[in-house]
């Protein structure tokens, strides 16, 4: 098992999908209209690799019902400067 990840705990990141259950009683990933900022909370690993709990930035959104995997997450927050 690789013990590395690419994201820390209190790194800010992009997601542009969420786990819903809307359409159908499985559930599945869904393309936001909008990125969401959230930050990693904790990091597993395990045998697929690492995973992430996180929490949105925004706390007017729904937490997150599952943890993302890397490839779930589309990158780390940059903060842009005028």
């Amino acid at each position: 098992m690789d013990s590395k990840s690419k994201y820390k705990v209190g790194e800010k990141v992009i997601i542009d999908k969420v786990f819903s259950t809307d359409i159908n009683i499985q559930g599945r990933m869904e393309k936001l209209l909008e990125p969401r900022v959230a930050l990693i909370e904790e990091v597993d690993f395990t045998s697929l690799g690492p995973c992430y709990k996180v929490c949105w930035v925004d706390k007017s959104f729904e937490p997150p019902r599952i943890k993302y995997w890397e490839s779930d997450i589309k990158s780390k927050h940059r903060i842009v400067k005028d």
